[in-house]
């Protein structure tokens, strides 16, 4: 069973065939996170996000060159339905070799708000803030060369503790000022993190360069132990 994939981007790429298995990534001109959509016999549309995990999204970012992949949920673009679940790439070693829950089969995720999205990066991510200080600043992700911006508008103290937890921090807290930034940069909008999310990567946002826009930032204040 075929079918074609694509990492909704932007500006698409050429397409690269698969014995099978046929990918293709449109790509903004970095190129590096997105929500991942799919297209079989003239149906597009997402991946459900329930079950797709890193493993899943390194597989997608090797095929387009990238060394790691982190998985990413994604508010759902209503134009745009799921049509593929449970992708699973664990111990896979190529995109044709994982499993998933055809077109024609309950994909069990049809009332779900987000997709599956990819941050696709050579290195690690990094939770780091850009301000006048090391313990002060906005938000951001650095993936290898790439920089994404955190809109933290919906940001509670769980939230900001999160993301100064990921940073190496013990806590912190969300100050008054904010800082505008160009709509050059990549902004994740209208991140929203429950209780249990292990690391900023699994809030619930728009990771996705289409919906990116320039927006004031709040800064945030993080914390070393004992401070």
């Amino acid at each position: 069973m075929c079918f074609l994939v694509l990492l909704f981007i932007g500006i698409f790429s050429s397409l690269t065939l698969f014995h099978c298995l046929s990918l293709d990534i449109a790509i903004s001109i970095d190129g590096f996170y997105g929500p991942v959509m799919v297209s079989r016999y003239g149906l597009s549309g997402y991946i459900c996000s329930h079950r797709f995990d890193n493993f899943d999204a390194s597989i997608v970012c090797k095929t387009r060159g990238f060394q790691r992949g982190y998985a990413v949920n994604v508010y759902k673009d209503l134009r745009n339905s799921i049509v593929l679940g449970n992708l699973s790439c664990n111990g896979a070693d190529k995109i044709e070799s994982c499993t998933y829950t055809k077109f024609n089969e309950d994909h069990g995720c049809s009332n779900t708000d987000t997709v599956a999205g990819v941050i696709c990066s050579n290195s690690d991510l990094s939770f780091k803030l850009e301000g006048q200080s090391s313990t002060t600043g906005i938000p951001k992700i650095e993936a290898g060369s790439n920089t994404l911006y955190l809109d933290d508008t919906y940001f509670d103290e769980s939230a900001v503790n999160l993301f100064c937890l990921n940073a190496g921090f013990a806590g912190g807290s969300k100050l008054s000022q904010s800082r505008s930034l160009s709509s050059v940069h990549h902004i994740v909008t209208n991140i929203r993190c429950s209780s249990i999310a292990p690391t900023i990567t699994h809030c619930d946002g728009n990771w996705d360069p289409r919906k990116s826009k320039s927006i004031p930032i709040y800064e945030i204040s993080c914390f070393h132990q004992g401070n």
